[in-house]
């Protein structure tokens, strides 16, 4: 059957599974004998039967012809091709059948004229599209939604068409945006006005203590304002926060301290009122004595211009009356005098009193001041208490995803460390490090991620190398479980892995752990947010002790 189909003439295509448009009425062919439908391909029997390739097996049986009960037995190399019937089915006109071709062909080219048909649709292989094949190529160019576009704000990056517009209103470095403060700043390039929401007045804050629950947020004077009122508000939910940590001894170092500030705060509106009031009474008093310093001045020019008169007037009548005049400015210059001298005494003793009341006041802003900081570094250390993982276990949740992910592509901030985490309480210490535009054979492409050794309090005490099984994940959002996960066992020999001796080993983990394509998705990213995991199997640490 094979070998007589191929040394076969004329081939024209299987009409069942073409269905080819015929321009004429083809009823009046002769059909194949087997099974009674167009004689394509003919074959002639020896017995003088032709049947189409679908027809030959069904036709024979033990070597003889079953047609009709004819009987007539023949072998494979008695069957030949019908060169005649082939001929003149394969010059049947028959229409192209692409849409919009009004082509006519023989149907012996028919599978030609299609492959090569201008109308014949094609699939585009980056949107899968179905599309006349003529216009795939402008389709590619200028239609495509799955196309590369260079930004049109000349960022240097390029992204598909159809996210275009999601990478110019979230993404582009160079897309000129209003401060959303509406403080008056208008037309500033996205990287500008980042930098700019940081320093804006009217930027929202929220308060210093929104970690342990406050939740008011306003502008800068008014932050200040809240916190400076909210004193007694923020020491209760610093208390209601930290009461459960189990740590009694910072709790109470806690509260003593902020006793001892409530205490001397106290004091400090009354030394601010005093010392408001001791200013003004400087000040008015200096504003007397220019006074008294313009009068003296005047009444100095005054003896002059006497003086001169003396020495010009000689007449025995005006004699006396200048002596008179000379009494009474002297008198009225000694007056001045004295009033001066008892001035600058009050002051004295004034400036005095003020100085020392400004001192007390200076002090006590600046033991505020230390006693702010120490209650801030209290504050950090309890967080860190709070956040620290003394189990192996480390949630790492990086916001600002495509800003921070903006800034590893720019240069400006290749990779990210996570908080500490430890394998026990006297375990080994270890932190989190990720590039977001990938690292070595993942740069560009790919979110690398690594777990950095570091030096710990109880080094000691361990045995080295590192080499506790570690699991990388990245965390799904949907709730469908779909996490990626790598798990790797510490290389004994390699450097990152032996007892650090300077606050780092050399981070060792996975540079292609997983590509920005599929990562950038709802399932990994959600409100520009995602969650890092690292667990170490604790389970076959063995300390020394």
């Amino acid at each position: 059957m094979s070998s007589l189909l191929r040394h076969s003439k004329f081939i024209t295509p299987d009409p069942s599974v073409t269905n080819p448009q015929f321009v004429k009425n083809t009823d009046e062919f002769e059909n194949c004998t087997a099974c009674n439908r167009m004689l394509w391909n003919a074959f002639m029997l020896p017995c003088g039967h032709r049947v189409c390739p679908n027809g030959l097996d069904r036709v024979r049986q033990n070597g003889r012809c079953m047609v009709e009960d004819c009987g007539t037995e023949y072998s494979d190399e008695e069957v030949r091709p019908d060169i005649f019937k082939r001929k003149e089915l394969a010059n049947l006109e028959v229409k192209c059948g692409n849409p919009d071709c009004h082509e006519i062909v023989c149907w012996g080219n028919l599978e030609n004229h299609q492959s090569s048909c201008e109308y014949r649709i094609a699939s585009c292989e980056q949107c899968r599209k179905s599309i006349r094949a003529s216009l795939l190529q402008k389709h590619l160019d200028e239609e495509c939604e799955q196309r590369m576009c260079p930004c049109p704000k000349q960022c240097g990056t390029s992204t598909e068409a159809i996210n275009m517009q999601n990478h110019l209103a979230h993404e582009c470095s160079n897309a000129i945006l209003d401060c959303p403060n509406q403080c008056g700043i208008t037309s500033m390039s996205r990287e500008e006005l980042h930098n700019h929401n940081n320093e804006c007045p009217l930027r929202k804050q929220s308060c210093r203590f929104k970690s342990m629950g406050c939740r008011f947020e306003g502008r800068g004077h008014e932050v200040e304002q809240h916190t400076q009122e909210g004193l007694l508000y923020h020491v209760e939910l610093l208390l209601t926060t930290h009461a459960d940590t189990g740590n009694e001894e910072e709790i109470d170092k806690l509260k003593e301290t902020i006793q001892k500030m409530l205490k001397e705060s106290e004091n400090i509106p009354k030394l601010q009122d005093e010392n408001s009031r001791l200013r003004k009474e400087n000040q008015t008093n200096k504003k007397a004595i220019q006074d008294m310093k313009k009068v003296l001045v005047s009444q100095g020019e005054k003896v002059i211009n006497v003086e001169r008169q003396l020495d010009s007037r000689v007449s025995n009548d005006s004699v006396e009356t200048i002596k008179r005049d000379v009494t009474v400015v002297s008198q009225t210059v000694q007056a001045a005098k004295q009033r001066i001298e008892t001035l600058e005494r009050t002051i004295g003793t004034a400036g005095q009193t003020g100085g020392t009341n400004v001192q007390v006041v200076e002090r006590v802003e600046k033991h505020v001041g230390l006693l702010d900081v120490r209650m801030c570094e209290m504050d950090l250390r309890l967080q860190l208490l709070e956040t620290i993982n003394q189990e192996g276990v480390l949630m790492w949740k990086i916001r600002d995803y495509s800003r921070r992910k903006t800034e590893a592509v720019n240069g400006k901030t290749l990779s990210l460390y996570s908080q500490p985490f430890y394998t026990s309480q006297y375990g080994y210490k270890l932190c989190g490090r990720v590039y977001l535009n990938g690292d070595g054979t993942g740069k560009g492409t790919y979110l690398s991620f690594f777990v950095v050794v570091m030096k710990g309090d109880f080094d000691a005490l361990l045995q080295w190398p590192f080499t506790l099984p570690v699991t990388l994940m990245l965390l799904d959002q949907n709730g469908t479980g779909n996490h990626v996960r790598t798990t790797f066992t510490p290389n004994p020999a390699s450097n990152s892995f032996r007892r650090p001796t300077t606050d780092l080993n050399v981070a060792c983990g996975v540079p292609c752990f997983l590509q920005h394509t599929k990562l950038e998705t709802d399932t990994y990213v959600k409100d520009d947010t995602i969650f890092l995991r690292a667990v170490v199997d604790c389970s076959k640490e063995n300390p020394m002790f």
